[in-house]
């Protein structure tokens, strides 16, 4: 925030994108490197979120205990408040269309938008400040190019995609990475990603 002038509204989604927070120079990190990702974990809570689910479609569960029970930002909330015409606002993952005056209108950001029968409207910003306009244009270039791989299955340009992302500071690391997982998803994936 001192750097930038700005601060991100979620810092555990942001430290993942900058490249020093991630423990690799001689000093300590402040604050703490980033922690690894447990999949298993999330695989867990993420079935028990679907077994809540199921439980308020089937009427088990009241909806007055999914409006008392229930977190913020669900997209029940943002129809609820769409339909209602409440006038509540959300962060919500859509393109810029002008929101923010120095990234392109197509850039997809989450943004504070406004959301009613109108559609769903994101609120202008100050422009973004260099530096960390530079670094957002680095995780949209990788989000471009993880698009353009997925379209074209093409492996060089998945590799482009994988050094161009913050996270990835190893070119090997990066290929191999590829590897293991083109050939693990092999099943699910187009034929072409096997050629």
């Amino acid at each position: 925030m001192n750097i930038y002038g700005a601060y991100p509204t979620a810092v555990s989604h942001t430290k993942e994108y900058v490249p020093f927070f991630q423990g690799y120079g001689a000093s300590q990190v402040n604050p703490e490197p980033i922690i690894l990702f447990d999949a298993e974990n999330r695989a867990e809570e993420m079935k028990t979120d679907w077994h809540l689910n199921e439980e308020f479609a089937s009427g088990k569960r009241t909806i007055a205990e999914f409006i008392r029970d229930g977190k913020k930002d669900h997209a029940t909330d943002i129809i609820q408040n769409m339909w209602g015409n409440l006038k509540g606002q959300y962060y919500i993952n859509t393109s810029n269309r002008g929101a923010v005056p120095n990234m392109p209108d197509d850039a997809f950001l989450e943004l504070k938008c406004n959301c009613d029968m109108n559609g769903i409207r994101p609120l202008k910003v100050p422009a973004m400040p260099r530096g960390l306009l530079g670094l957002q244009h680095q995780v949209l270039d990788t989000h471009e190019l993880t698009a353009e791989a997925a379209v074209s299955c093409d492996r060089k340009t998945l590799l482009k995609a994988m050094v161009t992302d913050p996270i990835i500071n190893n070119i090997t690391d990066a290929k191999n990475i590829m590897s293991e997982l083109l050939y693990l998803e092999k099943e699910a994936l187009p034929s072409a990603w096997n050629k």
